[in-house]
């Protein structure tokens, strides 16, 4: 995954096949905003499948883009007792 996040680094964030999902995955801490970044699969430069959010780029083609929104509500949960 490259992007923003690693100064588009092809290999400072590698994704890992997750057998449970059938899908090459990785899970980042990002601070609040927009974010950039492309897959990179065999050298090849790909806009994410599974994300409709996608911006032109200056190279001709597309980077996908991640909305990292701050936590604004608590989230309670309760379960009846046993």
């Amino acid at each position: 995954l490259a992007g923003e996040h690693n100064a588009w680094s092809t290999a400072a964030t590698p994704l890992r096949f997750n057998p449970l999902t059938g899908l090459h995955e990785v899970r980042l801490r990002l601070p609040p905003g927009r974010h950039r970044y492309r897959l990179v699969v065999d050298g090849a430069w790909l806009t994410d499948p599974y994300n409709p959010a996608s911006e032109p780029n200056p190279f001709g083609g597309r980077d996908s883009i991640a909305e990292v929104r701050a936590a604004t509500a608590r989230l309670h949960a309760s379960a009846p007792p046993p």
